[in-house]
C-alpha cells in the first residue's frame, strides 16, 4: 500500500521555460530547467545519474533524445563512487534549434526525468519517472526580399 502512494508522489518540481519564448524557423534558443526537491524528507542522489527525455519536441530539434546529470554538468565524474545526495541542482540548460518548416503558432515540448530518492534516514530508496513539457510560440517570418 505504501508503495503504491510513493509511486505516484511527484518529489521534484520541475519548471521549464523555453529562451526566448518567441521565435521564428530556423532561430536558436535554449530551455531552462529549474528543479527543486518538493518533499523535505527526501534527497535526489547524485547515482544513478538523473536522465532527461525528450519525448515529443514539436517543431524543436535537439541534438540528443536524452541528456544525463553528467551532459548538464549537475555531477562531475570524481563524484561517481558512490551515490550521494545532491544538495543543489544548477539551473540546466538545453540548446535547441527551431525547424525551418516549423508552423507559426504554440507548440508544446513534452519530457521526462527519471532519477533516485531516498530517504533522509536512508530507510528506503526509489528509481521514479516524473514527466513535465514546457510550451513556446513560434511566429510568423517572412524574409526581405532582396533588390
Amino acid at each position: 500500500m505504501i508503495w503504491t502512494a510513493l509511486l505516484i508522489v511527484n518529489f521534484l518540481r520541475i519548471d521549464a521555460k523555453p529562451f526566448p519564448y518567441e521565435l521564428v524557423p530556423g532561430e536558436k534558443g535554449k530551455v531552462n530547467i529549474y528543479i527543486a526537491v518538493n518533499n523535505p524528507r527526501v534527497t535526489l542522489q547524485s547515482l544513478p545519474p538523473f536522465k532527461i527525455y525528450i519525448k515529443k519536441a514539436d517543431s524543436l530539434n535537439f541534438s540528443k533524445d536524452f541528456y544525463t546529470a553528467f551532459d548538464l554538468k549537475v555531477i562531475k565524474e570524481k563524484e561517481t563512487s558512490k551515490s550521494l545526495p545532491i544538495k543543489k541542482i544548477p539551473v540546466l540548460s538545453i540548446p535547441f534549434t527551431v525547424e525551418e518548416n516549423a508552423s507559426p503558432g504554440l507548440h508544446k515540448v513534452e519530457c521526462e526525468i527519471e532519477y533516485m530518492v531516498c530517504s533522509l534516514r536512508k530507510k528506503w530508496c526509489m528509481k521514479t519517472r516524473q514527466n513535465f513539457s514546457f510550451q513556446f510560440r513560434i511566429k510568423s517570418y517572412v524574409r526581405p526580399k532582396r533588390r
